[in-house]
């Protein structure tokens, strides 16, 4: 393809159907000069993945030499993304997704409790799902409300949900 444009549409459509190969290395390095392609990259992995590959997947890319907790709109594209996008695979029965994100959350919340917060979020309608999800995300809201020194920002939207 002559554009980015068009390049990301096909690219999300080889990840969607899992026929990635090499395609993902190859728009990283065409593109790694662009923060926000490079955020759209992340994203569309981190969204788009099969339930089934989707914490390895989102694992890996979180050890991507352009991933940087530090940067919220990267880790927003790779984890936040994943929390908020891919519903099948963040909400797996097993509750890895659930751990992935909250090991995040905890490691971001000294750094910046503003996106914490707001990631925190894709926990939000928890009771809304079969008891052993309920349990899985239960422990994992009690895992953040008990970070030491915990922003006030998370700790108000941890403990409500945990209220509700």
């Amino acid at each position: 393809s002559s554009n980015m444009t068009d390049e990301i549409g096909s690219l999300t459509i080889l990840i969607r159907h899992g026929k990635v190969t090499k395609e993902t290395h190859h728009f990283y390095e065409k593109w790694k000069y662009y923060s926000t392609v490079i955020d759209k990259w992340f994203s569309i992995q981190s969204t788009f993945t099969s339930p089934s590959s989707s914490v390895r997947i989102v694992s890996n890319l979180s050890k991507h030499s352009a991933f940087n907790m530090k940067n919220p709109n990267r880790f927003n594209s790779v984890i936040g993304t994943f929390a908020s996008n891919n519903f099948l695979g963040f909400h797996q029965q097993d509750g890895k997704g659930y751990k992935l994100v909250t090991d995040w959350l905890i490691k971001l919340d000294k750094i910046n409790p503003q996106t914490t917060a707001r990631v925190c979020k894709a926990f939000e309608n928890w009771k809304l799902f079969d008891l052993k999800r309920q349990l899985k995300i239960s422990e994992n809201l009690t895992r953040l409300s008990q970070i030491p020194n915990i922003s006030k920002n998370t700790y108000e939207v941890v403990n409500t949900m945990l209220k509700k």
